[in-house]
């Protein structure tokens, strides 16, 4: 607000608010332990407490992306999609079609290897 009504202040906990997600933590966990606890939370339901069919795996673009630590608009143009439909997948407004969410599981395994073969020097 150009009133100066609102003013962004930054906070300096000594200790995070209880129930606060320590991030450097997640981060150091390991998949065993993260699935344990994740069976011993008791807000989190197990799978079998679903009624079956209700559970469909979902599909995210930007978990790619994201763990590849690109921006969108790195991500599109490394990769060969246009920021806008990077940005409609990734908000919920339209899903990538079946060989493009092929292609996006591609680039999540390896890659090195999707800019190698995209290496338009390369290719020359």
């Amino acid at each position: 607000m150009s009133d100066g009504a609102t003013k962004k202040t930054r906070v300096d906990w000594d200790e995070p608010p209880k129930g606060a997600t320590n991030w450097d933590r997640v981060d150091e966990m390991g998949d065993e332990e993260a699935s344990r606890n994740a069976q011993e939370d008791p807000d989190n339901p197990s799978a079998e407490s679903f009624p079956e069919g209700t559970l469909e795996k979902a599909f995210r673009p930007q978990w790619v992306r994201r763990r590849l630590g690109m921006s969108q608009r790195e991500f599109a143009a490394t990769f060969g999609f246009s920021v806008r439909s990077l940005q409609q997948w990734e908000q919920g407004r339209s899903e990538p079609g079946q060989a493009l969410r092929a292609y996006l599981h591609v680039i999540a395994v390896d890659p090195e290897s999707v800019r190698r073969a995209l290496d338009k020097k390369a290719i020359a």
